[in-house]
């Protein structure tokens, strides 16, 4: 057992995984929504997906967004470095200060950051642009690069 260490290694791996991923999904207009978490999230956060437990990797991703899985729709939840849960159900903002045109993604990530301190990411498949909600804003046009470094500082938290 590697201590504290070993959650480094989690959280660099789970930033090596997602960065190329996302940068695929929006090359390919590949929509996907993504809830990061630092603890467990529970109803009415996350609710009626298909509890997994593998190691977060860009080709497991890549398989569940899918168009053809018929487990593409709804969230993905990781925690610890690891897939949670998928086709997860998210409580959807209500708020009009989103933009006109923006979808059930956009709004379920905001609605889960609305409810808990998480980092939802959304690749938009009519944009191929990349939002990340947290703290109950929706911010748009986000880099991998800036996400990165996000992410990074997000899951170092203690």
């Amino acid at each position: 057992m590697m201590g504290g260490n070993e959650q480094l290694v989690d959280e660099d791996y789970v930033t090596t995984e997602l960065i190329p991923l996302l940068k695929e999904a929006m090359n390919a207009r590949l929509g996907l929504l993504i809830v990061v978490s630092r603890q467990e999230l529970q109803p009415p956060v996350l609710s009626r997906g298909i509890l997994i437990d593998a190691r977060v990797s860009k080709a497991l991703l890549l398989a569940i967004f899918q168009r053809e899985s018929p487990i593409h729709d709804g969230a993905v939840w990781i925690m610890d470095g690891r897939v949670q849960s998928v086709a997860s159900v998210l409580p959807v903002s209500e708020s009009v200060e989103l933009r006109t045109g923006l979808g059930l993604r956009h709004r379920a990530a905001l609605g889960v950051s609305e409810l808990s301190d998480v980092l939802a990411l959304v690749v938009s498949e009519e944009e191929g642009t990349l939002s990340v909600a947290r703290e109950g804003k929706l911010t748009e046009a986000v880099s991998p690069e800036q996400l990165e470094l996000d992410l990074t500082a997000y899951l170092r938290v203690d």
